[in-house]
């Protein structure tokens, strides 16, 4: 039989396939197939060797199937990245928002407790003590971190000659801001105040440390210097 004649039938094969292998929606499309390949098999009977035209219809089977199948696969996973990038947009957005809504709040806050402290300064400067220690103390309710609020707290008890609470005070600020030098000034100031030479050693120690122009911090400061005299000064900021 001639290549053409062999091209023809197999045309033939898929025009009977295609269809149902396109919607096989039954058995009953299966047992559709198989009679119309018995039907071309008897046309085709002792023309050509039906062993060889058996397997070219299972390699055309095979074919279709993996071709169906490539599709599918095709097909879901486009459906899935589609699926993917709403997911992720969405993701994106909400976080979005809840950064936004976090912002708001912290802008807020921070508004709030500024006020506080600009009322607590006026109090203060008109030496209305204990509501300048009221206002400093919504202030760091409202925002622990708010610039000076411990520092400023500090500094009405001890103008109000409340030292314990004034160092309660001070080690607060120093717990929020521990890279800032001035809360162990603060610190060594009001254990000189208390007479507590070792802590208030520690603290210029501490001080020497972090930065050795800090020094004209101390000799500067008579109370300090009371406790703690200028040569201790000198060698702690030599050796640190």
């Amino acid at each position: 039989m001639s290549k053409k004649a062999i091209f023809v039938l197999i045309i033939v094969l898929i025009l009977i396939v295609s269809p149902i292998l396109a919607q096989p929606n039954s058995n009953g499309d299966i047992e559709i197939l198989l009679e119309k390949v018995n039907r071309l098999e008897n046309i085709i009977e002792g023309t050509i060797d039906l062993t060889t035209f058996r397997l070219n219809i299972i390699m055309i089977l095979a074919g279709f199937i993996a071709t169906a199948a490539g599709l599918g696969l095709a097909i879901y996973g486009y459906f899935n990245i589609n699926r993917a990038d709403k997911i992720v947009e969405e993701k994106i957005e909400n976080k979005l928002l809840e950064y936004k809504t976090e912002l708001s709040g912290e802008f807020v806050k921070t508004q709030e407790a500024v006020q506080k402290m600009i009322a607590g300064y006026q109090c203060q400067s008109q030496n209305d003590i204990d509501n300048a220690i009221l206002l400093y103390k919504k202030a760091v309710e409202i925002l622990p971190t708010v610039y000076n609020g411990y520092t400023s707290l500090g500094y009405a008890y001890l103008q109000k000659k409340d030292i314990a609470q004034a160092l309660l005070a001070f080690n607060e600020a120093k717990k929020i801001f521990p890279d800032r030098i001035e809360s162990y000034n603060d610190l060594a100031r009001v254990h000189a105040i208390l007479g507590n030479k070792e802590e208030c050693i520690e603290n210029i120690e501490r001080m020497a440390q972090m930065d050795k122009g800090s020094k004209s911090f101390l000799v500067d400061d008579q109370q300090i210097t009371n406790v703690i005299d200028i040569d201790t000064i000198n060698n702690i900021y030599d050796k640190s």
